[in-house]
């Protein structure tokens, strides 16, 4: 049995689901034992929180722009739009925008 300490990156990558790593972090998580310390543990978790929340703040922009369409077209117009700019414009948080699109679509 192999044992595996992970670092920040790949704690994140198990908890997004559109992270690039995900497939890899699942895939080691159900083959071997993993430790994570403490300070691990820790930063993972307030680097995805920050990650998340910056994300959510610009996704909640993005949506309050979009309530003043005038059609259900041109609301997923304004919705796919906002997202590709945001993505354009914050490519490190793209995994975090794909996720929460994928919560509010």
């Amino acid at each position: 049995m192999t044992i595996n300490c992970w670092d920040t990156n790949l704690v994140i990558a198990l908890l997004n689901p559109h992270d690039r790593l995900h497939a890899t972090a699942v895939e080691l998580a159900e083959k071997e034992l993993i430790i994570i310390s403490q300070t691990v543990q820790a930063e993972a978790r307030l680097t995805f929180l920050r990650k998340f929340n910056t994300a959510v703040i610009e996704v909640y922009k993005i949506l309050n722009r979009a309530r003043r369409a005038d059609s259900e077209m041109e609301l997923q117009k304004m919705l796919i739009d906002g997202f590709k700019e945001l993505i354009q414009r914050r490519p490190e948080l793209k995994a975090f925008y794909e996720y929460i699109y994928e919560l509010v679509h």
